[in-house]
């Protein structure tokens, strides 16, 4: 088994708890209802997953190896990966533009005090998924 702190990226995290599993890359992509080819190419390296396929990754990993986000705006983004959202979808969600969520999450700027209630529950929701591996 490879020590966790010697892999770099999702693919290689994604790569290797497949294997741990015994799983196929076929068998991986049917239950996620993504095509082979995608596994493939995440394991490979050559292309990042989505947003919208991040939460069955940190599912199937059982935690998220991001590094723990330092501000609200890092928060934010973690926030949405762990969720599986984009800008546009978590705007929705709060009732706000997409160009108030992307502003927040380079940190210009903060949600005004009606909107925090709403934001403070989703990055509460998302965050409660565990941030180390567990042994």
């Amino acid at each position: 088994m490879v020590p966790v702190e010697e892999l770099a990226t999702i693919g290689d995290l994604l790569r290797v708890e497949r294997l741990n599993r015994n799983l196929t890359q076929r068998e991986v992509a049917e239950a996620w209802g993504v095509s082979m080819w995608s596994i493939l190419l995440w394991e490979a390296n050559r292309v990042s997953p989505t947003i919208r396929h991040r939460r069955k990754i940190y599912t199937f990993l059982g935690y998220d190896p991001s590094p723990r986000p330092k501000s609200l705006g890092g928060r934010i983004i973690s926030a949405r990966r762990r969720l599986g959202i984009t800008q546009e979808e978590l705007a929705k969600r709060l009732e706000v533009s997409p160009c108030s969520v992307s502003r927040w999450e380079r940190d210009e700027g903060r949600p005004i005090s009606k909107l925090r209630a709403g934001l403070v529950v989703l990055l509460e929701d998302a965050e409660a998924m565990e941030w180390e591996p567990r042994d």
